[in-house]
């Protein structure tokens, strides 16, 4: 059972856009993600790690996430 909400939750905001999905691979990663975003701030020019980081908190956080799959699908041309 809670293996197909995980499927079902994947399905629906891995086709919403590019942000549902950064939100997805992050809750699935757990915290290896957050270290993966601060090794690549020593590849990413001008960006710290600590910048990198909260920016990828903020991003998938659902009070962002939420909003733009609701309001990105309506926008859609």
């Amino acid at each position: 059972s809670d293996r197909a909400k995980r499927e079902a939750l994947i399905k629906a905001l891995g086709t919403s856009g590019s942000i549902g999905g950064l939100a997805v691979a992050v809750e699935l990663a757990g915290f290896s993600a957050y270290i993966l975003a601060a090794k690549a701030s020593a590849i990413v020019p001008f960006v710290g790690g600590q910048t990198l980081v909260s920016l990828l908190a903020v991003l998938t956080s659902w009070w962002v996430v939420l909003p733009a799959v609701f309001f990105g699908g309506k926008w859609r041309v």
